[in-house]
């Protein structure tokens, strides 16, 4: 076993029942933070049973990486069931800063919940113009029914691939408390 697989090993055992993280955030957990891929593929091959690896744990972020000349409006879900809306150039980067409390007052004193949308444009202009709209009250209601409907753009919590399949996954998930929230979309918000 390398390093890598043994610290990858840890950080996934150390994650709570009832509790998820992202490959890419376990690849920066155990040092390498470009390395995701190769953490899912380290989850792929140790079994569960055998290691004690609870790899059903880890799920996909579903965030764009950055790249030039591309921004991004975003609303976060946070802990007093209030929406936040921001724009950026690096939505990875954002939401970790988010988590971490150190983006904004608002979610730093309320908490992030899950990025429960994000649009991508071309020109800062734009994006401006979008967060702009999104938080007038038209805005808000908007992303708040098409939210509901499922029909946002969401981000940080799909299951992604599982060794025993996906439906397993989600059951191993909801029996340890985790909610996932494309499955219960008209239960977030009131």
């Amino acid at each position: 076993m390398t390093s890598f697989t043994e610290r990858v090993l840890k950080v996934v055992r150390r994650i709570p029942r009832g509790k998820t993280l992202s490959y890419t955030e376990v690849a920066r957990r155990a040092g390498s933070p470009r390395a995701y891929r190769a953490v899912g593929n380290i989850l792929n091959r140790y079994d569960s049973a055998k290691f004690k690896v609870p790899c059903h744990r880890v799920i996909r972020s579903d965030l764009s990486a950055p790249r030039p000349g591309q921004y991004f409006v975003y609303a976060i879900h946070c802990g007093n069931d209030a929406i936040y809306i921001g724009q950026t150039t690096d939505l990875q980067k954002r939401w970790r800063q988010h988590c971490n409390g150190t983006a904004s007052n608002f979610t730093r004193r309320y908490g992030a919940k899950k990025i429960i949308h994000y649009e991508r444009f071309d020109s800062r202009e734009k994006v401006v113009q979008r967060e702009k709209w999104l938080k007038t009250g038209f805005g808000r209601k908007w992303l708040k029914r098409e939210w509901r409907a499922g029909r946002t753009r969401q981000a940080g919590g799909t299951i992604g691939g599982y060794r025993w399949g996906r439906k397993r996954k989600e059951n191993i998930l909801v029996s340890e408390g985790v909610v996932l929230s494309y499955l219960s979309h008209d239960r977030e918000i009131r």
